[in-house]
């Protein structure tokens, strides 16, 4: 599938993207609220100034994906792939990242409000934000905390 097809179809009204093969897509700047990429190939994707709120990348792969600026508050994150990616300026903002991984990846000003990461995989979070979240030791940070 490429990017231009995409677009057009969820331009139609689709949002059933499950499984597509997007490595290395550019999709900067793109609006593309409630789209099913579950289990989707997004590998060395540049999503830069994206605004995905609600997406399903359950189980995605975004390894080496450039996430910089980039809206998916809300989004359904299960288990997605975001190894050596780079997550600056990120809002994760009450996204399930229940099993997500972020081994080797960037998380620098990153939000995580409203968001339990309890079943996150090697995250470094400094330099990231946090409010009334559950962190991965079970504890809740209440007030707007960087993390360091």
């Amino acid at each position: 599938m490429t990017v231009k097809e995409l677009l057009q179809r969820y331009a139609a009204g689709e949002r059933e993207f499950s499984g597509a093969y997007l490595k290395s897509a550019l999709l900067e700047y793109t609006h593309l609220h409630d789209i099913n990429l579950s289990a989707a190939n997004l590998q060395d994707a540049i999503l830069c100034d994206a605004q995905w709120s609600g997406a399903n990348l359950s189980e995605a792969d975004l390894t080496g994906a450039d996430l910089y600026c980039v809206g998916l508050q809300g989004a359904n994150l299960q288990g997605t792939n975001f190894s050596n990616a780079s997550l600056i300026e990120t809002k994760l903002d009450g996204a399930n990242l229940d099993g997500a991984n972020f081994t080797g990846a960037i998380l620098e000003e990153t939000s995580f409000q409203n968001t339990d990461l309890r079943g996150v995989i090697g995250a470094v979070l400094s330099g990231a934000y946090a409010k009334n979240t559950i962190m991965p030791d079970g504890s809740i940070i209440i007030e707007l905390t960087e993390l360091g």
